[in-house]
């Protein structure tokens, strides 16, 4: 049926209970520790903890590490 399946390898735990930005930042930095290739895990939900607050701050981390970003069809 032609299908590929892709697991995330990192996440910031928000949907484990609530945590504030930094609480977030360090968890998804923890998460991404010694990997080349990162599939990231946020919630869009505010049930818990709300990812969107700290995502431009992700974002600019991991960029500074030296990752890019690209959609799955990029990757595939």
């Amino acid at each position: 049926m032609n299908y590929t399946y892709i697991d995330w390898n990192c996440l910031n735990h928000d949907s484990m209970k609530k945590y504030n930005q930094s609480q977030l930042l360090n968890n998804l930095k923890k998460t991404a520790k010694d990997k080349n290739t990162l599939v990231v895990l946020m919630h869009d939900t505010k049930d818990v903890s709300d990812s969107s607050t700290v995502l431009k701050d992700s974002i600019d981390y991991l960029k500074s590490m030296g990752y890019s970003f690209k959609n799955f069809y990029d990757i595939l």
